[in-house]
């Protein structure tokens, strides 16, 4: 689209995150997003390093690390940073 013919943001739309990449699931329409596969990783772990998150899934520390930012604004994850080493990554389970 043009620029200048492009309807302008409405300000009091909330913006989660810059757009991530998506893949269709097998199981049909359903659409996995990064923020699906690093929410099912960290659920499958007591705890996990963020660098290692970015190995299993093939991203930049600097991608993981702000969509991690989004899942702990929206109480689905709590990143916790050590005075050594990589942040560590919990899942918040939301039944508690």
């Amino acid at each position: 689209p043009n620029p200048s013919t492009a309807m302008p943001i409405n300000p009091k739309e909330t913006v989660i995150a810059p757009a991530t990449k998506a893949r269709w699931a097998s199981e049909g329409e359903r659409i996995i997003t990064d923020y699906d596969r690093i929410l099912e990783i960290v659920k499958r772990n007591k705890f996990i390093k963020l660098d290692e998150i970015a190995r299993l899934l093939s991203l930049k520390e600097e991608q993981v690390a702000q969509e991690l930012q989004t899942l702990e604004d929206n109480n689905l994850v709590e990143v916790k940073y050590p005075a050594f080493g990589e942040p560590l990554i919990y899942y918040k389970n939301p039944e508690v």
